[in-house]
């Protein structure tokens, strides 16, 4: 279990830190954009207050840590049966809205295997995940 790498010397493990300020800068961002986008007239045609609330919450729903360590447990259950594809693992006593600690997996990202153009590959890959929902 991952629980059992706190405090044990010489576990692996990956750290994710946000950096300070990130929230408050993506606040300040999205004023900015919000006072510019509307004035410009290419942009009346389309609901730029929608979308752009659409898009901070989405970013925002990003900035914490705890969210993603949800993310990741539900994939390690989806991906549990795949034998060659590993998830890190989120250490939950070490999880918190700025700060992610995981177990660390050693490997190759999915992309080294799957290259544009490679057609049937893609396509089974694609339907499998699918399948996972």
């Amino acid at each position: 279990a991952p629980e059992s790498l706190v405090g044990r010397p010489g576990a692996v493990v990956a750290v994710k830190v946000q950096h300070p300020g990130v929230s408050e800068n993506l606040e300040t961002d999205f004023a900015i954009l919000s006072a510019i986008l509307p004035l410009l007239p290419g942009l009346k045609a389309y609901r730029v207050p929608e979308m752009l609330s659409s898009l901070q919450s989405s970013l925002s729903a990003q900035l914490d840590f705890r969210k993603e360590a949800d993310a990741l447990e539900l994939m390690g259950k989806n991906f549990g049966r795949w034998k060659l594809v590993s998830l890190p693992t989120p250490i939950r006593p070490l999880v918190g809205p700025s700060v992610l600690v995981e177990s660390f997996e050693a490997g190759a990202p999915l992309s080294d295997f799957v290259r544009p153009g490679n057609g049937v590959e893609e396509t089974r890959i694609a339907r499998q995940v699918a399948r996972l929902g």
